[in-house]
C-alpha cells in the first residue's frame, strides 16, 4: 500500500516534482483506487485568491470557496479522477462526490514537510 497522503516516514531522499506524466497517473490512479480520506494541509494564497476572484466574477456557479475550504478542514479530503479518464484528478471533501461544483485542483494544495516525499512530487509535478 503506497503511503501517498500520509506523514512523511523515512524515505529516500528524491528531487522536488519531476515526475512524467504517466507517473503522475498512475500515482494518482493508486489513491483514487482506494479512495482513503486525508487532512486537508490548505491551499496556497494565491490559489484562494484566484478562487475567491472566479466566486465574484460567476457568483452561484460552483461552491464558493469559502464553504469548500471549510469543508476540506472539518471533513478531510480525497483525491478523484476526471470522469472521463483523460489522466486529471481533482481534491473532493470527504463526503461529497460533485466534481463539477465542490472540487479544487490538487496543484492549489499547500506542500509541507509532514507530507511524504510522493505526495509533494505529485502536488509539485502539477504546477
Amino acid at each position: 500500500m503506497s503511503e501517498f497522503f500520509r506523514g512523511n516516514e523515512d524515505s529516500a531522499e528524491k528531487s522536488e516534482g519531476n515526475l512524467s506524466r504517466e507517473e503522475v497517473v498512475a500515482l494518482g490512479n493508486e489513491v483514487c483506487e482506494r479512495g482513503e480520506i486525508f487532512p486537508f494541509p490548505g491551499v496556497e494564497s494565491v490559489a484562494e485568491a484566484k478562487m475567491k476572484a472566479t466566486d465574484e466574477a460567476y457568483p452561484g456557479f460552483t461552491t464558493p470557496t469559502d464553504k469548500i475550504l471549510e469543508r476540506l478542514a472539518k471533513e478531510g479530503m480525497k483525491l478523484v479522477p476526471q470522469a472521463n479518464g483523460n489522466g486529471q484528478f481533482f481534491i473532493l471533501p470527504a463526503e461529497s462526490n460533485n466534481i463539477e461544483d465542490d472540487s479544487i485542483p490538487p496543484e492549489y494544495l499547500v506542500v509541507n514537510d509532514a507530507m511524504n516525499e510522493d505526495r509533494k512530487r505529485f502536488i509539485l509535478s502539477l504546477k
